[in-house]
């Protein structure tokens, strides 16, 4: 299992980015490696990537939702990956949201590069989107809760 952990620092409150990394389907207009992402519902997204000579097609399933604090996913097709976005408050006008993704891709460290590279470079995009949009396009503000959660008798909001 490889790791990418990265980090980027957005000049609005944490809210506001999550509330935009909650928009999916509009993700390929301002990240330059995603082409296509289709919400199938509530849990489940469709993404198509590309990128420097490499595509791949994701089905991911979130996990786990928590309104202005996380976004948790995994996906069963390849490379296969799970990973979360955490939002954290700075202060009152700034926020870091933080990025791990686990990668099943053992042995083949060029992908690793490339995608850490494409991680980041997505970062900056979502960066640069909000720091010149100062607004999110939409908000999302159901809780989705993790598998384990649900089993305890956690109730969902939508």
């Amino acid at each position: 299992m490889q790791t990418i952990e990265e980090h980027v620092d957005i000049p609005l409150p944490a809210a506001d980015a999550y509330s935009q990394a909650t928009q999916f389907e509009s993700m390929s207009s301002f990240l330059r490696a995603v082409q296509a992402v289709e919400q199938l519902d509530d849990r489940r997204l469709l993404m198509r990537f590309s990128d420097r000579g490499w595509s791949t097609q994701l089905d991911a399933e979130i996990t786990e939702q928590i309104p202005d604090k996380r976004i948790a996913w995994t996906s069963s097709s390849h490379p296969t990956c799970s990973g979360c976005l955490t939002f954290h408050r700075l202060d009152d006008d700034h926020s870091r949201m933080m990025v791990q993704i686990g990668l099943d891709i053992d042995g083949d460290r060029e992908l690793v590069d490339r995608l850490r590279h494409a991680v980041t470079e997505n970062l900056g995009d979502f960066q640069d989107f909000l720091s010149r949009r100062r607004t999110p396009t939409g908000r999302w503000g159901g809780t989705l809760l993790a598998p384990d959660e649900r089993s305890l008798g956690g109730e969902e909001e939508e």
